[in-house]
């Protein structure tokens, strides 16, 4: 199964509450990104962008 990165805190519901589907390098399952039209949240698991995302998570 393929998936992306998250680049950034993913809102999920109503916003500004708080609540994330996903975090800023979290791994995020394709089939999601595209139902739920994510694409500006994700990058590629092998971009430098997912990288760094992965890399601020561990940091955090």
């Amino acid at each position: 199964m393929s998936h992306f990165v998250a680049t950034r805190d993913i809102p999920f519901g109503d916003p500004g509450r708080n609540v994330f589907a996903f975090r800023e390098g979290e791994a995020v399952p394709a089939e999601l990104v595209s139902q739920h039209g994510w694409e500006d949240y994700v990058a590629s698991s092998n971009t430098k962008a997912a990288q760094q995302a992965t890399a601020q998570k561990e940091t955090k």
